[in-house]
């Protein structure tokens, strides 16, 4: 369905039972089908974790210190805390922007961020409450991982005791 205003509705969950009334609607715009992040020297990791969640809301992206094992995860490696700068984790780093766009695949936004700025990052995906590493599915573009967190996430609140279907 196409609004007025130039918005479209990608898909719409609904459930209406005794306990709850919910609707999950994800929609966006034309100019939401890329979404561009600029890293700088001085950017905080938040704040690129905070414009890529506004434009995947089932999806996160974390920053490593070390580039992931032959298996694909980021083994004995921990997150870099959010609140420091890219200078605080990159010595050699080129500031620049990358062109994320909706149907590129897990696997290739992450090896644009360690080709262009040499940072290793991971996406995750939204599983009900917690967050999955994507390794398996790297091949899945953005839109299909957020798609389906946004799925999972929302048949988890409607098969919790007290929130609907099983209850």
């Amino acid at each position: 369905m196409v609004y007025s205003d130039g918005t479209s509705c990608l898909m719409k969950f609904c459930y209406t039972g005794e306990f709850i009334s919910s609707c999950l609607t994800l929609e966006k715009s034309n100019e939401m089908n890329s979404l561009k992040i600029t890293v700088a020297s001085d950017s905080q990791i938040k704040d690129l974790q905070q414009d890529f969640n506004n434009r995947f809301p089932f999806l996160k992206i974390e920053f490593f210190k070390r580039d992931r094992n032959s298996k694909g995860e980021n083994a004995g490696s921990s997150p870099i805390p959010s609140h420091l700068r890219i200078k605080d984790i990159s010595h050699d780093f080129k500031p620049g922007t990358v062109d994320v766009y909706e149907d590129m695949p897990i696997g290739e936004l992450e090896e644009k961020f360690r080709d262009l700025f040499k940072l290793s990052v991971q996406v995750y995906r939204k599983s009900g409450g917690l967050w999955l590493e994507t390794t398996k599915t790297d091949r899945w573009t953005l839109k299909e991982q957020n798609t389906h967190g946004m799925e999972i996430s929302s048949m988890d609140n409607f098969q919790r005791p007290g929130g609907g279907i099983g209850s």
